[in-house]
């Protein structure tokens, strides 16, 4: 996230602010503070706490923040009682407390569920044609400002959302130790919901095909729209998309690999 940031254009466009980087790193942070190693989908089906208690909506993004939010008020650890109650942003040209950047990082570390992808996704797409223009006397073409502040919101929930899946555009070794990582995650779920006796979620079969011969699908349709998406509204995001397609190639040559084993050539 701080990449992004300080690198990658949000600064320099305008979407940023001293605020504004403080709830970013904040949320990037947090966003998966107190996870349950489980996905939305498996806490509504068992009844969980947490899915009864936010209504089935968000559940663990909910308690990320609900949790994080928890321990930052209690007083060895409420840095943000120490922020001034109001200060003015002329950025903004609007007053700023900390309630602001609360409700930030509530939309932020919200955002991160992968519900809301397609309609973020999209959101962010319609905004970019409508906030876009020609820079006059630039090399990238076109000059981003926000619109208002929901405009500015959405610009930052996308910029964790690229954040929250970075390791697609780490190195290789790095990247897939990840990958493996998170496909146990999932075979942990797939355990539990064959004790319940529940119906075992796609990919988390461990007597299945799990996510590390599934990513050329999820790169096709998640993460290389998303960073390009992104990369073409920030061009200086660029090395980070050109990063996701080497792994994106990585994982195409390794299915074909494993296609080719499989047919016994």
């Amino acid at each position: 996230m701080h990449v992004l940031i300080v690198r990658g254009g949000l600064k320099e466009y305008g979407y940023c602010d001293e605020a504004s980087h403080m709830g970013c790193y904040l949320s990037a942070i947090i966003h998966d503070y107190k996870h349950k190693g489980v996905n939305n989908d498996f806490l509504v089906r068992v009844s969980d706490s947490l899915a009864l208690l936010y209504n089935d909506k968000s559940p663990m993004e909910n308690h990320h923040l609900a949790a994080a939010f928890t321990l930052m008020n209690s007083p060895e650890f409420n840095f943000m009682s120490k922020m001034p109650k109001k200060t003015w942003d002329t950025m903004r040209n609007q007053i700023i407390d900390p309630d602001t950047m609360r409700n930030q990082i509530i939309d932020l570390v919200l955002a991160t569920d992968m519900k809301q992808h397609f309609a973020l996704h999209s959101m962010f797409q319609s905004k970019l044609q409508i906030a876009s223009r020609p820079k006059e006397g630039s090399s990238m073409g076109t000059e981003h400002h926000p619109i208002d502040e929901n405009h500015r919101s959405l610009v930052l929930q996308m910029a964790l959302k690229c954040a929250d899946l970075g390791h697609l555009a780490c190195e290789a070794t790095v990247h897939t130790k990840w990958a493996y990582f998170l496909e146990e995650e999932f075979f942990r779920q797939g355990d539990r919901e064959k004790h319940e006796q529940l119906q075992v979620s796609p990919l988390m079969d461990r007597g299945k095909i799990g996510i590390s011969k599934s990513q050329v699908g999820f790169f096709d349709i998640v993460a290389l729209p998303l960073f390009q998406c992104y990369a073409q509204a920030f061009p200086q995001s660029q090395p980070l998309l050109d990063a996701v397609k080497n792994n994106y190639e990585m994982w195409r040559e390794d299915m074909m690999l494993f296609s080719v084993q499989g047919m016994g050539i």
